[in-house]
């Protein structure tokens, strides 16, 4: 009796180990999974900002006069010189428009998507 329960309780532990390593990597994997969706699905979203809002697209004007300000604000902190539109300044600033722009157009599809394919 005694040889019985020494057999079957590491047979036992070790199923339920494998069992609840097999469910936290399947977790894992499916939050994983949802993590690069959305990056994914952010990163087209920035490459579609980015292209709004070159010239001659719908977001242009917004988009030079918001980094024109900016410019004028923060181009005092410069130390060096630089050319027209190469500076630090302008592109970390087209930068984060563009980051904003690109978060509304993420949310914005975040709520078409659940609008369309509720769950």
């Amino acid at each position: 009796m005694s040889t019985a329960i020494k057999f079957v309780y590491p047979t036992l532990a070790l199923s339920l180990w494998h069992t609840v390593t097999l469910t936290f990597r399947g977790i894992v994997t499916l939050q994983a999974a949802k993590f690069v969706k959305k990056l994914t699905e952010f990163i087209l979203c920035f490459i579609l900002a980015f292209a709004i809002s070159r010239y001659g697209m719908p977001l242009y004007p917004i988009t030079s006069w918001l980094v024109d300000h900016s410019y004028q604000y923060f181009s005092h902190y410069q130390d060096d010189t630089y050319e027209s539109g190469a500076d630090p300044v302008t592109f970390i600033s087209l930068m984060v428009i563009i980051f904003v722009y690109s978060l509304i157009l993420y949310s914005l599809l975040r709520w078409l998507l659940k609008k369309i394919l509720p769950r």
